[in-house]
Parts: C-alpha cells; structure tokens; sequence
C-alpha cells in the first residue's frame, strides 16, 4: 500500500511541476478578486468555476459562504481533507511576479 501513495505522490508532484506556470497565474487571478471577510463570495464563485471546468461538478457554496467539494476514492484507501481560507486581510489588486515573487 504504501508504494501505491509513494506514486501518487509522485504523480502528483510531476503534475504540479509540469502546470506550475499555468496554476500560478490561475491564483494570481483568484488574488486579484476583493475577499475581505465574509464578503469572499465573488473569489468562491471564481474557484467554483475553475475547478467544474476541470471536470469537478459537485461543487457548492454552503449558507456559510464556505466553497466545497468532494472527490471520490477508493472505499479502503487513504482519507484526505484539505482546507484552506478564501479571505484576506487587505485588499491588493496589483498582484504581479518578478524576481522570483509573487507580490
């Protein structure tokens, strides 16, 4: 078993290697959408789109403003939760790379 996380791993990080330019400007954009707190709804409405484009329809946004969804596994395989925050703190739509940053 262990091998099989060992290559989805590794799928993985070839995946992200190999669209690391293309998801960067991905969440360039989705930073440049003002989500101050409680008021994330465009930003959510944003990654909704983007994540049933890639083929992922059950997505929803719940009374709470909280964006989710779920992808199905194996019965017996390994659970996974990610989580993560759509809001910010300040508001900067001059969001731009360059010396290796994003600022």
């Amino acid at each position: 078993m262990s091998s099989n996380i060992i290559d989805i791993l590794k799928n993985s990080l070839l995946f992200l290697k190999n669209n690391k330019d293309n998801m960067i400007n991905d969440l360039i954009e989705v930073c440049k959408i003002p989500a101050l707190t409680f008021l994330e709804n465009k930003r959510c409405m944003y990654i909704k789109r983007i994540i049933n484009e890639i083929g992922i329809k059950n997505a929803y946004i719940d009374g709470e403003g909280n964006l989710l969804w779920k992808i199905e596994g194996r019965e017996n395989g390994v659970k996974v939760l990610l989580s993560a925050h759509a809001d910010e703190i300040c508001i900067n739509k001059n969001i731009r790379r360059g010396f290796n940053f994003i600022f």
